[in-house]
């Protein structure tokens, strides 16, 4: 069985606290913790999901979405989630 990796990354943190996908690889996300970002590497066969937030088949994977959710995008679903589903931005 192969394990999750993970290591410190450069990746800047959009919030203190979260999951982020990596612009460049759909395999790979970033758990964002006290505003430190580690990389973290999906099993093989698995990809970054950000609709569901984990590793998942990437069959199931839309790695554009990924790649477009960056900047005000994501600080809008962060907003969005945070203040509950039934609420607009």
């Amino acid at each position: 069985m192969t394990k999750t990796t993970s290591q410190a990354s450069d990746f800047s943190c959009p919030a203190v606290e979260g999951h982020y996908p990596d612009p460049e690889a759909c395999n790979i996300y970033h758990q964002c913790a006290g505003g430190v970002a580690h990389a973290t590497t999906c099993q093989p066969g698995l990809a970054w999901n950000v609709v569901i937030n984990m590793c998942d088949w990437e069959a199931n994977v839309d790695c554009d979405i990924n790649r477009s959710v960056t900047g005000e995008l994501l600080r809008q679903a962060i907003k969005y989630f945070r203040n509950g589903a039934d609420k607009p931005f």
